[in-house]
């Protein structure tokens, strides 16, 4: 029977006040958690967009109320039945009483099946108004290093409401460790299958938890010895190394360091002089000098403008062959001229006008929508994947779609004046050929679906300013963005150049910094960023500090206690050569003079005399 909404919602409230002095499961912290742990709301099962078997619930329970209304609207049907709550599907379907498709989730003499079983006896009550909320959730412990031959850890969880309550919700969190080195049962018992370190998530309702959780094997004997720190990037690593009882590598010869630093620095191998000029000195400072020199040369500038030219999506199909000049070679002076990524950022973020005139305005030239260029914004300069809070909330961070149109908002009313368009293939709508001039209207087409409504422009992350909707906006996103106070955008510089030199980040995508992915050394991560931010957002004192450190000069030789490592920087880690070092390492080694004057295909001017990779 379906009752009209105002008495449906009446008896609503009396139930839940009967509900909370019977101790009756509460809806949102006791019924919407059991669903989350069975997997019910899962994105295979019935949160998938059109649900399953005409039984759809929110994504990860994002959206109590609609869930709720969903399952009482019709409190005698089969689904959910008051009056005999052991015939409601709710309950005969995961007990596998009868035919289920997602396979029996739990037995009928459960605690899962009693809880929910109480909650439809006492009539499916809603939760009172005045119901607190979650607002933090703890794991103990916080962190856990566990040495042979333990190969197990028992974690707890504990969350904590807005009446100060406090609840154990150990057995109704969900625990996912983040790789294959270990698993976990549904009571937070986490089991190593070899040693190594994984980050266990820990999620209950919207909240959601990382705990880094460590297998050592046993190392009878272990003594710990490593090279002086050369600086305070090798504190923090050898620190980590030590507490994981695994031994650093040897450093590294001359040879391979110099191969090593002209390829990351330069894009380059050193010539036969450079390298027989190297090997041969001896005096102790060499290593530094040699940095300094390959830092002023313009092959620097040119290999660096390649990896921004690929972060920024510069195609000559969509910038045309100007255009993709024009930015190349604005990105190049930029890098040769230690231009602060602060500036960097915000001349690309803040850039309007022709795309021959004003290169920068070449970003938004390749992004012809407003939530490719919120997502593409965000990635690059924060770190943040936005993409996921286009259809749902995020399932991994704290984004809503309310962030997602909010932020997208921003880079609405953006438009484009085509002043000809020479393209080859009339049938490609994303082929441009002439000048574009880039420039904001009044004129809104985004539209959030949930309300068919334009959105407010809004910045993303707890305690963000207010932005304002007129062009002014621009400069207020680039002013938040590269703040210093910001938690992120130095963060993301730094951890992209470290992963270029080192093979890996220390966070791991480079451009996935979320709570559930943490960093591999939280606190060499903070101190980078603080250095960087001190040197005033400047590339190349970054780079210095790093090839300086004994960690960038370590050998790729493992010993026995690191061969297994790959997250800790105890060694080198052996990587192929990019396309452009290794097309200019086979013109080396064949003896063939590279191209010095432009660039065969694309056109790029190049300093006088200089070797340089091709952009593409």
């Amino acid at each position: 029977m379906i009752l009209p909404r105002t008495l449906y919602i009446a008896l609503c409230l009396l139930a839940a006040a009967a509900a909370r002095a019977d101790g009756v499961p509460g809806f949102r912290h006791e019924v919407m958690p059991l669903f989350s742990r069975m997997g019910c709301n899962a994105g295979a099962c019935h949160g998938s967009g059109n649900g399953k078997g005409n039984f759809k619930l929110s994504l990860r329970g994002e959206n109590a109320e609609t869930d709720f209304a969903t399952l009482t609207q019709n409190r005698k049907s089969k689904r959910l039945n008051v009056d005999d709550p052991d015939a409601s599907f709710l309950l005969k379907k995961p007990s596998k009483r009868v035919d289920h498709e997602g396979g029996r989730r739990f037995a009928q003499d459960s605690e899962e099946y009693r809880l929910l079983r109480a909650w439809i006896a006492a009539g499916a009550p809603a939760d009172p108004d005045n119901a607190p909320s979650l607002t933090a959730l703890a794991i103990s412990p916080a962190e856990a290093l566990v040495e042979e031959p333990q190969r197990t850890v028992q974690l707890a969880a504990k969350a904590t409401f807005s009446d100060g309550s406090t609840r154990d919700v150990t057995r109704w969190a969900i625990w996912e460790p983040s790789n294959l080195l270990a698993e976990a049962n549904r009571d937070g018992l986490i089991t190593a299958k070899r040693s190594g370190e994984t980050t266990v998530i820990v999620r209950f309702e919207h909240l959601q938890t990382p705990v880094s959780v460590a297998f050592l094997p046993q190392r009878p004997g272990f003594v710990w010895s490593a090279p002086e720190p050369a600086n305070f990037l090798d504190t923090h690593v050898f620190a980590k190394l030590q507490r994981m009882r695994t031994r650093p590598s040897e450093l590294c010869n001359d040879v391979t360091y110099l191969r090593r630093v002209f390829f990351d620095l330069t894009g380059q191998p050193p010539t036969r002089q450079e390298a027989e000029a190297f090997t041969t000195d001896t005096t102790p400072d060499k290593r530094a000098r040699l940095v300094e020199s390959l830092l002023a040369r313009p092959e620097y500038a040119e290999w660096w403008a390649i990896k921004w030219a690929d972060l920024f999506r510069m195609e000559e199909r969509v910038l045309d062959v100007t255009g993709t000049t024009e930015m190349h070679r604005w990105i190049r002076d930029s890098l040769a001229q230690d231009k602060p990524m602060d500036e960097f950022a915000k001349e690309i973020v803040t850039a309007l006008g022709s795309t021959y005139e004003n290169p920068p305005a070449n970003y938004y030239r390749a992004l012809r929508e407003p939530t490719l260029r919120a997502e593409t914004t965000a990635q690059i300069f924060l770190g943040t994947r936005l993409a996921c809070a286009k259809c749902h909330n995020h399932p991994f961070e704290r984004w809503t779609q309310d962030d997602y149109y909010r932020f997208s908002a921003i880079f609405d009313g953006m438009d484009y004046m085509v002043l000809e368009n020479r393209r080859k293939d009339e049938n490609d709508k994303m082929e441009f050929a002439g000048e574009q001039v880039i420039h904001l209207t009044d004129k809104r087409g985004l539209k959030d679906p949930r309300t068919k409504q334009e959105p407010a422009p809004g910045l993303i992350g707890s305690g963000a300013p207010s932005i304002s909707t007129g062009p002014e906006r621009f400069s207020e996103l680039a002013a938040w963005m590269t703040a210093k106070e910001h938690p992120l955008f130095a963060k993301v510089q730094v951890n992209r150049v470290w992963a270029h030199l080192m093979g890996k980040g220390l966070v791991d995508p480079v451009d996935d910094f979320r709570l559930t992915n943490p960093p591999s050394i939280p606190a060499l991560l903070d101190a980078l960023a603080a250095q960087f931010v001190q040197d005033g957002f400047r590339l190349k004192p970054l780079l210095r500090l790093i090839c300086a450190s004994r960690t960038y000069q370590l050998s790729a030789v493992p010993n026995e206690t690191n061969a297994d490592d790959d997250i800790n920087f105890s060694h080198a880690y052996v990587r192929r050569l990019p396309a452009e070092p290794l097309l200019d390492a086979l013109y080396a080694a064949l003896g063939e003079e590279l191209r010095t004057e432009k660039c065969r295909r694309c056109s790029f001017d190049t300093a006088p005399g200089a070797r340089r990779s091709s952009p593409w």
